[in-house]
C-alpha cells in the first residue's frame, strides 16, 4: 500500500491506482499498529510538518516495527523540497516521537548529485544517466574515499562515518521502541 498527496508531481502522473491511499499529508488514513514495515524512500525532504509525518508513522508501526528508507542531506533543491536531513537530525526526529535510529548508511555523494541536477538543467541527459548508475555507494568520489580510508587503516565504520559527511543522501533503519 502506498501513501501520497493528490496534488504531488507524482501523484498527479499516476494513473489510477487502489494501490495508492491519498491523504492530506496529515493524519494518515491508516488503523494504529497496522505496519510491521513503513518504506520511505526520498520523500521527507518534501514534508513541511515533519513531527507530524514521523508521529503517525510510529501510530501506525507495530511494536518492534522498522521505518526503512531515504533521504536528502546534502542534495539540491527538487521537486519542492523544503529541507535536507542530517543523520543527527533524523535521530531526533525519530526520538521525539518514540523511535530509535539504529543505522545510518552513506549514499551517493553530494557533489554527483549537484552535478546531475546542473546536467538535467542544462539538458544533458547522456551525463545524467551516466550519474544515475552511481547511486548507492558507488560514485567515483565514494570509492576514492573509500581507497583513500583503507590506506590510512580507517575502519569500515570510520570511512562510512566520513562518507555520512559529504553525502547527497543517506539510508536509515528506524525502529519502534
Amino acid at each position: 500500500t502506498g501513501l501520497d498527496i493528490p496534488d504531488s508531481m507524482e501523484s498527479v502522473a499516476r494513473k489510477s491506482s487502489n494501490d495508492v491511499i491519498l491523504y492530506d499529508g496529515g493524519k494518515i488514513p491508516i488503523n494504529d499498529a497496522e505496519f510491521d514495515i513503513v518504506l520511505s524512500l526520498q520523500t521527507f525532504e518534501h514534508i513541511t510538518d515533519i513531527d507530524l509525518t514521523f508521529s503517525e508513522i510510529s501510530r501506525i508501526l507495530k511494536p518492534n516495527g522498522h521505518l526503512i528508507g531515504a533521504v536528502s542531506q546534502m542534495e539540491a533543491f527538487h521537486s519542492m523540497s523544503t529541507f535536507n536531513f542530517t543523520p543527527y537530525g533524523l535521530k531526533l526526529v525519530a526520538e521525539r516521537n518514540g523511535l530509535e535510529l539504529s543505522k545510518v548508511h552513506p549514499q551517493i555523494d553530494s557533489i554527483s548529485l549537484i552535478f546531475r541536477s546542473m546536467m538535467r538543467a542544462l539538458g544533458d541527459q547522456k551525463s545524467v544517466d551516466v550519474i544515475n548508475k552511481m547511486f548507492h555507494d558507488s560514485s567515483p568520489i565514494n570509492k576514492q574515499m573509500a581507497l583513500i580510508g583503507e590506506k590510512k587503516g580507517l575502519s569500515n565504520k570510520e570511512i562510512n562515518s566520513w562518507k555520512l559527511q559529504y553525502c547527497g543522501q543517506f539510508s536509515f533503519d528506524i525502529s519502534k521502541k
